[in-house]
Formats: C-alpha cells, sequence, structure tokens
C-alpha cells in the first residue's frame, strides 16, 4: 500500500513549489524496453493537486545493473491525481479511481521509466458499477495480457477482495467486458492475486495455501477451479 505525506514548505523550496508529495510504495514490473525494475518511489511537485502543470520524480530500482535510476520532471496526468495505484503489468501501471457513484480504473505509461516525460499515455476502462451489498469491491491486484504498446486487443483483469474478478477490454465498451465469480468459498481467495500466463494465454488466481487454482482465458470464457 501506499502512504502519503504532505509537506508545504514556509520558504522558497524545489523551484519555490507549494506542494511536495512523497508516495511510497513497492511495485515490480518490466517491459520488452526494459530491465525487470522496482519503483518504490514518488515525489509530486506542484502549487497543488489541481495544477495542470505538477510533475513527478519516480525512482526506481535497477536489480540487474544494482543502480538506481530517477526520472525526473515527468508530467502527472490529470486523471491519476485521485487514484490509487493497484497493480503494474508490462510497464504499465493499473489505477484505480472511485466515486460514490462507481469504481473505474485506468492504465497507463506513467510509471514507465522508458513512457513519455511530458505527456503520459492515459486509457480509461469502463465504470464497474456499484457493489452489491456482500462485494465491495475492494481491487487487490490486477494483470495484463500485453500492454496497449503491444496490441490494441489486451485485456485488463481486475481482483477483487472476496468472490469477484473483472475484466477489461480497450476503450472502456462495457459490451467486450464483463465479470466472473470464483466457485468456491470466498475466503480461500481473500488474499488472492491475479496474473497472467503467456504460453497458456489464461489469467490465474491461486487461492490462499493453494489449494484451489482458478483460472480464465484471455476471452475470460472459461471459468474453473480444482
Amino acid at each position: 500500500m501506499s502512504s502519503l505525506l504532505l509537506s508545504l514548505p514556509s520558504r522558497p523550496f524545489l523551484r519555490n513549489l507549494a506542494l511536495k508529495c512523497h508516495h511510497t510504495l513497492r511495485m515490480f514490473s518490466s517491459s520488452t524496453t526494459t530491465n525487470p525494475y522496482l519503483m518504490y518511489r514518488l515525489t509530486h511537485y506542484g502549487s497543488s493537486f489541481d495544477d495542470i502543470n505538477v510533475t513527478s520524480n519516480i525512482h526506481y530500482f535497477d536489480p540487474v545493473k544494482e543502480d538506481e535510476v530517477i526520472v525526473r520532471d515527468k508530467a502527472f496526468p490529470m486523471e491519476l491525481r485521485n487514484t490509487s495505484l493497484v497493480g503494474m503489468s508490462h510497464g504499465w501501471g493499473v489505477f484505480n479511481v472511485e466515486s460514490d457513484e462507481h469504481k473505474a480504473l485506468y492504465v497507463s505509461d506513467y510509471c514507465n521509466p522508458c513512457g513519455s516525460k511530458s505527456n503520459p499515455k492515459v486509457i480509461p476502462l469502463h465504470p464497474m458499477g456499484q457493489p452489491n451489498i456482500t462485494q465491495k469491491r475492494i481491487i487487490t491486484n490486477a494483470g495484463m495480457t500485453y500492454s496497449p504498446d503491444q496490441s490494441k486487443h489486451f485485456v485488463v483483469a481486475a481482483n477483487c477482495l472476496g468472490l469477484e474478478i473483472n475484466f477489461f477490454r480497450p476503450c472502456g465498451k462495457p459490451e467486450y467486458s464483463g465479470s466472473g465469480g470464483f466457485k468456491t468459498q470466498s475466503h480461500y481467495f481473500d488474499q488472492s492475486k491475479v496474473m497472467y500466463s503467456k504460453r497458456d494465454e489464461k489469467f490465474y488466481t491461486p487461492s490462499v495455501g493453494g489449494h484451489f487454482l482458478a483460472f480464465w482465458d484471455s476471452c475470460f470464457e472459461e471459468i474453473m477451479t480444482f
């Protein structure tokens, strides 16, 4: 999870910006253009989060080179200002935004060290709608078949706490998306994570303890548990 610290300096500091915001997090990913990397810190600079010119310094650790990499002055997209990062896959982040009416996701290369500094790509996915009374739709993590740079037919799977997993296709069209439920008792999957196997072309979600395994194909037509 990320922690948020706000510091409002009383004197000019870091280009006289009034807002200095730190996120401490741990997200590991890789892409076709980078080594595997650990993103562990974000620092935002700007007059306020409503300022269109808020920028970020993003800190990475490259385990291959055993060295720190810092991408400085990266534009912080407005769409991601009130979101939380729930997963990374193929160098792209999956961001969750929640309101009183719905929960929705974005995918973005904002966190990719090789992504555009001045204009990160942000792709919206359709809202998940209101959860039912037994499902708060707390997203535990997310996985992706391919990055949007690799294929426009990418699929995103968002794993929710308990009984539900949601699938999204490009352009945020509800008719090309869907959701599925686990066939076992919900407590087996309370802390489960979703991952994608390129070899098998399936999403997998193991239960706590590894006693059950749920999987779906990339068209989310198969739902099996054993």
